[in-house]
Formats: structure tokens, C-alpha cells, sequence
């Protein structure tokens, strides 16, 4: 796995740059879905978590541990790591807390017409967020 690092210009996809020279508010939180997602991973050993007790483990179906370690390189992220599907496939779900199967069916629809051919705009207008006023809205060339 490449040990660069990938900077981004926005604070998520469609999401407000932060002005220079402030701090970036950061919110603790916890919530239902970002959690199994984390969960997920670290019962798969993304990244190399080791030591998640079995017992959580367990609860996950052994081809789909299988299946997520066998694209870890996609997922990965931290020391230095930022692996290509990270934002899109974990962190912007966990971020906007898809709640129920109605709204990860719509986010995942949304990306699979995006990768089939018709572009991220209806995914953008969906889960575009206001910016804070004097906080510029990320440009999409300023995205990916």
C-alpha cells in the first residue's frame, strides 16, 4: 500500500473550505451508523486494526470480512494513507449518518448512476450542505 499522502481543497465533496488561518470546528459525536461502518472495517482488519475481540467479529459474515480485507487497499486510510474510496464509500456516509436502508439505497443509487455515466451532479445537489457565511463553497474541480 502507497504511503503518500492525498490532500484535499474541501472539507468533503460539495462541502465549504475553511478561510486560512482559522480553526475548523470539530464535533464529537455518537451516532448509530458511522459507528457500524467502523465497526465493519475493524472486524475485517482494514488497515491492519488487529485485536477487535471476536466476539465482534463474529457477528460480521465471514465472506464479507473477507471480501472488504480483500480491497483494503480502497478503504485504507490513516498514517499517512489515504486510500482512493475512502471519502466516498465511508467517511462522507458516516459524516452525513445515512439513517435506515431508504438512505443508504438513495446514496449508493445516487454514486452507481455517477459511475455509470451520468456524473455527480444529482449526488451533489442531494447532499449539498450550506456553507457558514464568509466560508467559500469548494468548486468540483477543487474536489477530486
Amino acid at each position: 500500500m502507497p504511503n503518500d499522502r492525498v490532500e484535499s481543497k474541501a472539507s468533503f465533496p460539495g462541502g465549504c473550505k475553511v478561510p486560512e488561518g482559522e480553526a475548523k470546528r470539530i464535533v464529537a459525536v455518537v451516532e448509530e451508523f458511522p459507528n457500524y461502518l467502523f465497526h465493519l472495517l475493524a472486524a475485517a482488519e482494514v488497515g491492519g486494526a488487529g485485536g477487535y475481540p471476536e466476539a465482534f467479529r463474529a457477528a460480521v459474515h465471514p465472506d464479507e470480512l473477507a471480501y472488504l480485507k480483500e480491497h483494503e487497499e480502497l478503504l485504507v486510510w490513516g498514517m499517512g494513507r489515504n486510500a482512493p474510496l475512502n471519502y466516498i464509500l465511508v467517511f462522507i456516509p458516516a459524516y452525513l449518518n445515512l439513517a435506515g436502508e431508504d438512505g443508504l439505497e438513495e446514496y449508493f443509487g445516487l454514486l452507481e448512476d455517477a459511475v455509470s455515466g451520468n456524473g455527480l451532479s444529482a449526488w451533489f445537489r442531494r447532499y449539498e450542505r450550506p456553507c457558514p457565511a464568509g466560508n467559500p463553497r469548494a468548486g468540483d474541480a477543487d474536489l477530486f
